[in-house]
């Protein structure tokens, strides 16, 4: 609904059975499995929501939802989330997506990189000047600028 309420209502009259408050509108329409509500808010969380009493059963982001149920993918959040791990994310994530540019040859897609490119190479030094650059950022760029 527009007012930040999920509403269960009742099937023959539409009488409202209860409501659960959202901190924002909601986005996306339920999905059920017969006993249970999902639905996503503006809020970027998941909700589980009981269906005869509207009790909410969980609260996740979609990050929750992606890493939480997959051990590998979990183990690897791990190490890229510690503290001290944002050039080690940086560095294994540029040489990913170097194997993407080799392995794509598509006339178009490599038109798409090279405009990608000139633009940051373009506005990086107006980050740069103005502070709003970060560590990570200095690394992929002098991966791909020198």
């Amino acid at each position: 609904s527009c007012d930040t309420n999920i509403y269960g209502l009742g099937v023959t009259d539409g009488s409202v059975l209860w409501k659960v408050q959202g901190e924002n509108m909601f986005q996306s329409k339920a999905a059920t499995d017969g006993e249970h509500f999902f639905v996503g808010g503006w809020d970027n969380h998941f909700r589980c929501i009981e269906a005869k009493s509207g009790e909410v059963k969980w609260i996740a982001t979609v990050a929750d939802l992606v890493f939480g149920s997959n051990a590998q993918l979990r183990a690897i959040c791990e190490v890229y989330a510690s503290s001290d791990a944002g050039d080690v994310f940086a560095t294994d994530f540029i040489k990913a997506w170097d194997k993407v540019i080799e392995a794509n040859q598509d006339p178009f897609f490599q038109k798409v990189l090279n405009s990608q490119k000139a633009w940051a190479k373009r506005v990086s030094p107006y980050f740069h000047t103005n502070n709003l650059t970060t560590a990570q950022l200095e690394v992929a760029y002098k991966h791909f600028f020198g």
